[in-house]
């Protein structure tokens, strides 16, 4: 009933095929479903593996299994396994919504059927040649692997460890696949002497005699006891007649003897063919053109060739290794090693490839017609290689089709590889066609946003304004609305004035209220860091109207998210509670897991907010399956901001540290103009925690220096200085945001931590005359928490607490501390817990009245407890010296 994953490692010809076949063949003689699917190197299909394993499951999986699967996935499957139509009438079509939503309904599909078909046998799933698959397909072996529903699913994947270097993506799943329990990986390595020697005799038939251990000892050093290398050497000298048996022994012959092995593999491979003769060479070299796999017609009508006459040259092929017919497929034939077509390949002059990659093409255009579907990618693969000049048109349609289509089938990785052959054959042409440059444009930043590929945004501006100044309005809209982060702004640091311009140009080009509605929500998100509450709540609201007006659901729920995020301010907080009460339903009735994501983020802001730390957690959670299942580089950085404010909450302060450590690494991977600030943004609590805030001054004053939007950094900055003891230079900061009573603080999603900031600032300082303004401004959110998504100050009743200690309204301030400790029973965060006692310890010590000693004594106690229970050196310290 448990999922298990294998996956073999290794060189070529080591032996993994092989031993994943052997491997499936005793499953099957159990009764278990083997599925087969192979990645291939230069075609690029999207979720090839996957597709080849599937269409055979849907093939011969039972009618009913395919009625529930249908019933509860609808057309989702249809997306990998287009002959889903043929066993099921009156299918529905996939559903339309954003990439991430679409991925996730796909990825849910696919697990869907397997674990349906897993109900009654064991099903066992073979993916080959994963180094060379396209990145969805493995993030949807990363879905499958982490899925939590018991399955009684093997899968074993191969691939070759040489090719998987840092930053290839299999690399990142394997290091993901660390974490998974029921994954074993296993690293196949070369035969040593003696099994060689096991190997030679089998072929033998006899034991070997002396010479013949010399011959196995000197291939054992010549391939690291690769068995291909070694059998194909073995063959070799066989057939050439540099070893043979005598008197039922193995002899040597004087040649061997004199020139020693063959230099190379490859050398052998390209002799061993030779001996075909002069046709079989010619044929076999356009199918190494063709590709791993090929269809023996396909074959025949480029070679000009007969059919019989290839199958015959074919069939001598087979015989001798070099080619095999896949099971199940007549007529369609492979090498049967990668390094065979490839020897093949190489062997050709480049204008001999070239002339006949253009051939291929062709022929696949007569076969295809105008309806190429899955063919794209191998005639974008085949024009490319084949272009000259005069033929770039033709292979940019191709290249770009072949883009859409990778899109379409949720593959943006393989769509940023054609868009960017499609580009560079457009400026190597020298074309003067502006709308296919900015269609182009167009679709190779939305793969970037989709692939979460850093340059996304500038590749979209180049694309808008190319369109703004060519006159297409369409193209405008199409890349301004790609060129967004989602809900919740661009850049923390301020508006993107770029970003922004180009929204307002393509809004002015919007007819439909459908389209404006959506332009309006974007841009009012985007200007949630340019302080003026107003202007964006205008937008936002004019949005949220004609979202209504329209009658569109998909259309309700995208400005519905963003108008959340976009009126963040304390005050908006029962509105917002209304807003995402209306979104989360609307979600599940479109069945859209992103959407839902967004919901349940909005959910877990509004429990923090409120102090309600295990309703939080569990909004938190399913907001943190829904990123991880659907798993985008975004979303993913979302997640690891989450993870560090967790870890934080619940004491762990190595851990946020790490995950901070993380979303800086994520955010610059994916190229957020944000990282560095976002970073220091989770940086400052963990010092803060630690007591070592001091040690970020020089880190804090650049980003509040280069984050505008973001006064929380200044105030941030004034806490450094007074660790760093620099009560002065804190006291100038201080001043400086209360000339204007603080009224400078823009309303919105940090504001809150923004003045719990300065409150703390003001007490550290004994600031009086600081206080009463902060007190009034805090005072109608005594019973919310300072809640920034990215981070936490605690409840805000305990800064007012502080303050009224300050000030000495001891009374009221004792009446805070109780209010902060009500909080702290449901909020479950021991620092902030510490530190309401530590502040209640100070008010006590202030008043003297009796029993304060006492009382402060016992406080600290506890506090001092808690503290060195979880490393919070600051507030030791600060203990330490209200003893003294």
């Amino acid at each position: 009933q448990h999922r298990r994953v294998v996956l073999l490692g290794g060189e070529p010809g080591i032996g993994k095929t092989t031993l994943a076949t052997e491997a499936v063949r005793r499953a099957y003689e159990a009764g278990s479903i083997v599925l087969y699917g192979r990645s291939d190197e230069d075609l690029g299909i999207p979720y090839q593996p996957w597709i080849e394993a599937l269409t055979h499951l849907v093939d011969h999986a039972p009618d009913a299994l395919i009625e529930a699967h249908v019933a509860e996935h609808g057309g989702e499957l249809v997306r990998l396994v287009p002959t889903l139509v043929r066993r099921q009438t009156d299918l529905p079509a996939p559903r339309a919504s954003d990439p991430e939503t679409e991925r996730y309904l796909l990825f849910g599909a696919v697990k869907g059927v397997l674990h349906s078909a897993s109900g009654d046998e064991a099903v066992v799933v073979v993916l080959d040649d994963l180094h060379w698959a396209d990145k969805p397909s493995l993030l949807l072996l990363r879905h499958l692997v982490s899925a939590s529903e018991p399955a009684r699913l093997m899968i074993i994947g191969t691939f070759r460890e040489s090719e998987v270097a840092a930053g290839h993506p299999l690399a990142d799943v394997l290091g993901a696949f660390h974490r998974e329990e029921g994954v074993d990986r296993v690293s196949l390595r070369g035969l040593e002497d003696i099994e060689l020697l096991e190997l030679m005799t089998a072929l033998a038939g006899h034991e070997l005699d002396a010479p013949s251990v010399e011959i196995a000892h000197a291939i054992r050093r010549e391939t690291d006891g690769n068995p291909f290398f070694a059998v194909e050497i073995l063959r070799h000298l066989a057939e050439s007649g540099a070893i043979f048996q005598q008197d039922g022994r193995w002899q040597t012959s004087p040649d061997l003897r004199e020139s020693g092995l063959p230099v190379s593999v490859r050398e052998v491979i390209g002799r061993r063919v030779a001996r075909l003769g002069d046709d079989t060479v010619r044929v076999l070299g356009v199918a190494a053109v063709i590709g791993r796999d090929f269809d023996a017609s396909l074959l025949a009508r480029v070679a000009d060739v007969s059919e019989d006459e290839c199958l015959d040259l074919l069939d001598a092929a087979a015989d001798a290794g070099i080619v095999e017919e896949v099971p199940g497929a007549p007529g369609r034939y492979a090498f049967s090693q990668a390094l065979i077509e490839h020897t093949l390949y190489d062997d050709q002059r480049a204008s001999r490839r070239a002339r006949t990659h253009r051939r291929v093409a062709e022929v696949l255009e007569e076969v295809c017609g105008d309806q190429p579907g899955d063919r794209l990618g191998e005639l974008a693969y085949h024009w490319v290689e084949a272009t000259a000049l005069q033929d770039a048109t033709k292979a940019i349609d191709y290249t770009r089709r072949a883009a859409e289509r990778a899109l379409e089938q949720l593959a943006p990785d393989e769509a940023l590889r054609w868009y960017s052959q499609a580009l560079e054959l457009f400026d190597r042409a020298a074309l003067s066609d502006e709308r296919l440059r900015c269609e182009l444009l167009v679709g190779f930043g939305d793969a970037q946003v989709q692939a979460g590929v850093a340059g996304s945004r500038q590749t979209l501006l180049d694309a808008a304004h190319l369109a703004q100044r060519s006159g297409y309005p369409d193209l405008l809209i199409r890349a301004a609305l790609a060129n967004s982060r989602g809900s919740g702004g661009s850049d923390v640091r301020d508006a993107d004035a770029e970003r922004v311009s180009v929204l307002e140009s393509a809004l002015d080009a919007a007819a439909d209220d459908v389209t404006r509605a959506r332009m309006l929500a974007v841009l009012a998100n985007e200007l949630i860091y340019a302080g003026d509450f107003a202007a964006r709540r205008t937008l936002s609201d004019e949005a949220l109207a004609l979202a209504r007006r329209t009658g569109d659901p998909a259309t309700l729920a995208f400005v519905l998210a963003r108008h959340f995020t976009t009126i963040t301010a304390p005050e908006t907080f029962i509105e917002r509670t209304q807003i995402n009460d209306e979104l989360l339903p609307l979600a599940g009735e479109l069945g859209d897991p992103l959407m839902e994501f967004q919901a349940f983020g909005n959910a877990y802001c509004l429990a923090f907010e409120s102090g309600e730390s295990d309703a939080g957690m569990r909004a938190l959670a399913k907001y943190e399956e829904n990123a991880t299942r659907v798993a985008t580089p975004l979303l993913l950085w979302g997640v690891a901001i989450d993870e560090s404010f967790v870890a934080l909450l619940r004491g762990d302060v190595d851990e946020a540290e790490r995950s901070a450590d993380d979303l800086l690494r994520l955010g610059t991977e994916t190229g957020q103009p944000d990282a560095v600030a976002l970073y220091a943004a989770l940086l400052i609590p963990v010092r803060w925690h630690q007591g070592r805030l001091g040690e970020l001054e020089p880190l804090v004053a650049q980003v509040a220096a280069d984050t505008p939007g973001v006064p929380g950094f200044i105030a941030a900055l004034a806490h450094c200085r007074i660790e760093a003891g620099d009560p002065s230079g804190a006291r100038e900061l201080l001043d400086a945001a209360a000339a204007d009573g603080f009224a400078s603080i823009p309303r919105d999603v940090v504001w809150t931590t923004t003045i719990a900031l300065w409150a703390e600032v003001a007490a550290h300082l004994g600031a009086a005359d600081v206080a009463p303004m902060l007190v009034e401004l805090l005072r109608p959110y005594h019973d919310h928490v300072a809640f920034a998504q990215t981070n936490t100050w605690g409840p805000l009743a305990d800064y007012l607490g502080m303050l009224e200690t300050v000030i000495g309204n001891y009374e009221q301030a004792d009446a805070y501390f109780d209010q902060a400790m009500a909080i702290h029973e449901r909020f479950q965060a021991p620092f902030f817990l510490a530190r309401t006692q530590l502040h209640r310890a100070e008010l006590y010590q202030q008043r003297a009245a009796p029993g304060d000693e006492e009382r402060a004594r016992d406080l600290l106690d506890e506090t001092l407890a808690i503290a060195r229970r979880h490393g919070y050196a600051g507030l030791e310290r600060q203990v330490q010296t209200l003893r003294g």
